[in-house]
């Protein structure tokens, strides 16, 4: 991989998830390609665990995104794999629901790059914390 398509894709990374925290779903989706294949292997028992195109992550990821009153990405870490193309990235977020119920996690990310585009990601996360958010959630209701 060269020096510039490395940069490229480390800087499109970095986008993702400044986009993401920030709640701007549109410019965000355009980081990403249109044949995405997502992986959440820890969440709940009974949640799909794999999402396929565009519209799937715009729905599972983006809606999610604009149900919070903020987002942040902290510590993040991006680095290159050996396989050209490939990226792990480890950060840890903050942020909160209207009402008040507080969001914190820590991620560990596997990234695909196509063409300049996240073609893939796998994200593993601590399940316990987002148990005890839905939680909170459930009890304002």
């Amino acid at each position: 991989m060269t020096s510039d398509k490395k940069n490229a894709d480390r800087k499109t990374i970095a986008q993702f998830f400044t986009l993401l925290g920030e709640g701007r779903i549109p410019e965000w989706l355009a980081l990403i390609h249109d044949d995405i294949s997502v992986e959440t292997p820890l969440a709940a028992k009974g949640s799909p665990t794999v999402f396929k195109g565009i519209d799937e992550i715009k729905t599972r990821f983006g809606d999610a995104r604009q149900d919070m009153a903020s987002l942040v990405f902290l510590d993040v870490d991006i680095q290159p794999m050996v396989a050209d193309g490939r990226w792990v990235v480890t950060c840890r977020s903050e942020g909160s629901f209207d009402g008040g119920v507080r969001y914190k996690n820590t991620y560990c990310w596997l990234f695909g790059m196509e063409d300049g585009r996240i073609k893939s990601w796998v994200e593993f996360f601590d399940p316990q914390e987002t148990i005890a958010v839905a939680e909170a959630l459930a009890a304002q209701e």
